[in-house]
């Protein structure tokens, strides 16, 4: 089976931010593109004993989009400049793979249970419910940004 990609190439050049054009300028769209569906097949690799995958497009969880964005990441720069990653970088990789540790060990659960598609209809006015609130720990990844050279 075909392997869902699970970040694109948009998504990519936006979080590599002011680096984007010295990273991506030996890389077309598909260059990047087989970059993504090799780390995407490597997220199902990795996850294939808890998870059915790989996941539909419409289904991906968005933290399978965040780690895989990362590893695409991580991928450019050390295709670039290996020697010369940065710290933050460094550390949202290691991030990503404590989270798919996590995700192996049941800690972290990526599918919902049951369908709850069809509840949307039961909400009250304003589209907030009494009887489900969304709690949630501390964020996945830090959003620390290198100070620029502005």
């Amino acid at each position: 089976m075909m392997s869902t990609p699970y970040t694109t190439y948009a998504i990519v050049q936006r979080d590599l931010g002011q680096h984007s054009a010295q990273l991506l300028s030996d890389l077309d769209e598909s260059a990047v593109e087989e970059i993504i569906t090799e780390q995407s097949k490597i997220i199902d690799d990795m996850i294939r004993d808890v998870a059915t995958v790989p996941f539909e497009a419409e289904s991906v969880p968005n933290i399978i989009k965040e780690i895989c964005t990362v590893m695409v990441k991580y991928r450019i720069w050390t295709r670039k400049a290996a020697t010369d990653i940065p710290d933050y970088l460094r550390d949202e990789y290691k991030q990503a793979f404590n989270l798919i540790d996590k995700i192996q060990k049941g800690k972290i659960p990526l599918e919902a249970e049951g369908d709850h598609s069809d509840e949307e209809d039961d909400l009250p006015e304003g589209g907030v419910s009494d009887d489900f609130r969304w709690i949630s720990d501390a964020r996945y990844f830090g959003r620390t940004i290198p100070d620029s050279e502005s």
